[in-house]
């Protein structure tokens, strides 16, 4: 698996995600969390997530956006709070 990007995140953090897209469709997608948001040129549109686990979780696009759809894919990292 090709992981493009590492986001890490803190557990119980709400996270604001505003996604858009310069070409086409697409549609991003945390599998685990049940994270479903479409990406359209020229809009933005926002989900907040706020993780509950521990753990390292996909990302994807979920709609076929071209020869390289494939390989549209990242990984989520949870992780605890530390400073508390």
């Amino acid at each position: 698996m090709n992981v493009t990007k590492l986001k890490i995140f803190i557990i119980g953090v709400c996270r604001k995600f505003e996604i858009m897209s310069k070409d086409v469709i697409h549609s991003f997608n945390i599998h685990d969390y049940v994270v479903l948001l479409d990406a359209v040129p020229g809009r933005v549109n926002t989900v907040w997530f706020a993780p509950m686990e521990v753990g390292e979780h996909d990302i994807q696009c979920r709609e076929y956006c071209g020869l390289i759809h494939y390989n549209m894919r990242g990984k989520l990292i949870i992780e605890e709070d530390e400073s508390s």
